[in-house]
């Protein structure tokens, strides 16, 4: 993650001025899980020691003022706290202004995490954001941390168009360093779990395609399985969640839905599934097994979810040809971006290197790739200079 001092050079250099508070969240992988955190189930994420970082100081009341190179175009964006201004991520910060109830800033974001590229860049940016905000007015309502968490996901909604889970903004304020988040989607509440490799390495392996999801067919997706649950209730009865039903039993009712429905609910159920394999194997470090468990959960979402792309399908083909890399899958919400891999570290300069040759030799499309692990959740820096964990400033 960026250090506060790209951000104070940034407020500066846009400003003139000093900023008085900073905020720092991270961005994530979610390990397993993929598309079953806004069905209600458990998944796996981390956060990532990459993320967004902000500087802000108290501005003239009615105008707020952003500037990011990364996130918006290049200069100022200003406008008022009552007039939604027009350009996307202008209206997210006009949302989360909203949600803080402040009339008026001056911020400055940097960040060293991709954007659209699957690593929750728009979650880290929100949370980042609201925080430095939240720390601004020491008159304010504080939220408790997971109420932060919704106030991040309704601005993302309300203004970029995703209809998103909680997941991404969850582990922005909860992660911990060493560990994945085993996180319940729908009681809201998570257990941690050591990640201790030490012989492999995660990757994160940008396969050059762009995605965009509110355009894409993550919406779709999620309006497909609405209809699937809809479907299957009218089949075997009411339940109050999907997960409280056992996989064998969704798998057999939805045998007589429409196709799609049926292929929805079938990676619903089994990604569940190697969601708690997953967390059962990290506990022995078994490499193969875990690397299987990922492959799967790329053909499940490839197959039967149907957010891969021929070049997505690709990549993880030729990762997982390479002797020491154990398995890969799609990650995030999947139409482009990045994959996930599990390999040995001894094969990063030459088998992973190959890999990737062969792929961009087959796409014509440019990769790079990170080693990444697990990190703390969000941090505020305060007026007097202290720093804490968000989720422990909050009350």
């Amino acid at each position: 993650m960026l250090e506060i001092s790209a951000a104070v050079e940034s407020f500066r250099q846009t400003y003139g001025g000093e900023p008085l508070v900073f905020a720092q969240a991270p961005g994530r992988v979610n390990l397993i899980g993929e598309h079953i955190d806004y069905a209600g189930g458990w998944v796996l994420p981390m956060a990532l020691k990459r993320g967004v970082t902000v500087a802000a100081a108290p501005g003239e009341p009615g105008r707020i003022r952003v500037h990011s190179d990364r996130f918006l175009d290049a200069g100022v964006a200003e406008f008022k706290p009552d007039q939604q201004p027009p350009a996307a991520f202008t209206r997210f910060v006009y949302a989360l202004a909203l949600e803080t109830k402040i009339s008026g800033a001056d911020i400055a974001v940097v960040s060293d995490l991709p954007v659209e590229r699957g690593w929750s860049s728009s979650a880290a940016f929100a949370v980042a954001v609201t925080s430095a905000l939240l720390a601004l007015n020491a008159r304010a309502y504080y939220p408790q941390p997971l109420e932060l968490c919704r106030m991040c996901q309704r601005a993302e909604t309300h203004a970029l168009g995703v209809e998103c889970g909680l997941m991404d903004q969850y582990v922005a304020v909860y992660g911990q360093a060493g560990h994945a988040l085993w996180f319940d989607t729908r009681l809201e509440k998570h257990e941690y779990v050591p990640i201790d490799l030490p012989d492999l390495a995660i990757l994160l392996i940008d396969s050059g395609q762009d995605r965009a999801l509110a355009e894409s067919g993550y919406n779709d997706r999620r309006r497909e399985l609405s209809q699937a649950l809809e479907q299957l209730e009218r089949r075997i009865g009411k339940f109050d969640s999907l997960f409280d039903l056992k996989p064998e039993q969704i798998l057999n009712a939805a045998q007589d839905l429409p196709q799609i429905s049926r292929l929805r609910l079938r990676h619903i159920a089994t990604e569940q599934q190697r969601v708690e394999r997953f967390v059962r194997q990290l506990k022995t470090g078994d490499a193969i097994q875990l690397g299987r468990l990922l492959s799967a959960s790329h053909n499940s979402l490839s197959e039967d979810y149907d957010v891969s792309t021929p070049e997505l399908d690709a990549l993880c083909d030729t990762l997982t040809a390479r002797p020491g890399i154990f398995g890969a899958r799609l990650m995030g919400g999947g139409f482009g971006g990045s994959a996930l891999a599990l390999a040995n570290r001894h094969v990063l300069d030459g088998d992973l290197q190959a890999a990737l040759a062969s792929y961009t030799a087959e796409t014509g499309l440019a990769t790079e790739w990170h080693a990444v692990r697990p990190g703390d959740g969000a941090l505020v820096t305060h007026q007097d200079g202290t720093t804490e964990l968000v989720r422990e400033w909050l009350p």
